[in-house]
């Protein structure tokens, strides 16, 4: 359930006590740190990064008051790491709507203003790559969205409608999800990959409705010599890659891997699960991790600030976890706190209101 007069009245309460002292920059309050695979947005970065981006984007906007916002954060962090490998292509970030930018800035006054126009929480928005400075984003439906896969679907199914005007400028293949279908598609493919110096070339034959294939592609999106394509079962496409390689298929999916020398690999694993087909794609010989879970996001200002739970010199990974713990624990009170106030004061007003009637 969004809070969206409570947490609306509370930020109002909030941003007065802001504007009643001088702003200053104050990263305590966020659900979000270096290490959660979030980017972190405020005033200053993101209009700036959302418009010269070369990936698409899930912002979340909140209110550090907000108690199901608190609820939620750990469900988005599992989901930014879920995806980690996908963020040549996507990335997720956040926007702590009551907290002040570095630059001394109150987030709420680009949360509420144009383009962005926030006022419930939390808030999902959705943006392309090299976004519009006045779009204010797709808002991602949550009513039927009860658990992280169900969030990751409606991310893929984003990706798919945009990827195909998404810019490319990596030494990898661009990711395809649509799937081979016809035999004039697949050897199209096969001639694509003799045509390159790419080493494998990844065949994931599974039923056309199928995501895994999708999310597979995209977890290996930036990992070095090697190119994968979907291949729909029954279609035939199937029928000629299998009868050209003597690929076994069964009822899929089944992953073969065509090498540069014309033998096939085919990846077995103890279930089939995007997780083990990945495990087993990354450690053929010259393929390797992903290199976009290495890669941070370079936005206009330091996301840390000066908050003395990181490291200067490596805030991704030097974390006073239990210094952490406390202050979000403390933080949960609070806003729980918060929440019940906010409620007793708008079912105060409604009574009032109801009485004048």
């Amino acid at each position: 359930m969004k809070w969206k007069h409570y947490a609306f009245a509370v930020l109002m309460l909030y941003s007065t006590s802001l504007c009643s002292a001088q702003a200053t920059y104050d990263d305590s309050e966020s659900l979000y740190y270096p290490g959660d695979n979030v980017t972190i947005f405020h005033a200053g970065n993101l209009k700036q990064t959302l418009t010269s981006s070369s990936t698409m984007w899930l912002v979340e906007y909140y209110s550090s008051w907000c108690g199901h916002c608190h609820e939620f954060a750990p469900v988005y962090k599992a989901l930014a790491k879920d995806i980690s490998g996908w963020s040549w292509i996507f990335r997720i970030g956040s926007m702590n709507c009551g907290a002040v930018a570095p630059n001394g800035e109150e987030n709420y006054l680009v949360c509420h203003r144009s383009p962005f126009w926030v006022f419930d929480y939390p808030d999902f928005r959705f943006y392309p790559s090299k976004s519009d400075e006045n779009n204010k984003g797709d808002l991602l439906d949550e009513t039927n969205l009860v658990q992280m896969k169900d969030y990751r679907n409606e991310i893929l199914k984003y990706i798919e409608s945009n990827l195909p005007s998404l810019e490319w400028n990596r030494e990898t293949p661009k990711p395809v999800l649509a799937p081979l279908v016809t035999t004039a598609e697949a050897e199209e493919e096969l001639n694509n990959f003799k045509s390159t110096s790419t080493e494998y070339l990844a065949l994931i034959f599974e039923d056309e409705a199928s995501s895994m294939g999708k999310e597979i592609i995209l977890d290996m999106s930036s990992c070095k010599n090697i190119s994968l394509r979907r291949v729909a079962l029954a279609s035939d496409a199937s029928v000629y890659l299998t009868e050209l390689y003597n690929i076994t298929v069964g009822d899929g999916p089944h992953i073969a891997v065509i090498t540069r020398n014309n033998t096939v690999l085919n990846i077995d694993v103890k279930m089939k699960t995007r997780y083990f087909y990945v495990y087993k794609l990354e450690r053929l010989d010259g393929v390797g991790d992903p290199t976009a879970k290495d890669e941070v996001v370079v936005v206009s200002d330091d996301t840390a600030g000066n908050n003395p739970l990181f490291s200067d010199t490596d805030p991704k990974q030097k974390v006073n976890v239990q210094e952490l713990d406390r202050i979000r624990y403390l933080r949960m009170l609070r806003a729980r706190k918060a929440g019940a106030l906010a409620k007793q004061q708008y079912m105060k007003e409604q009574r009032r209101r109801h009485t004048e009637l």
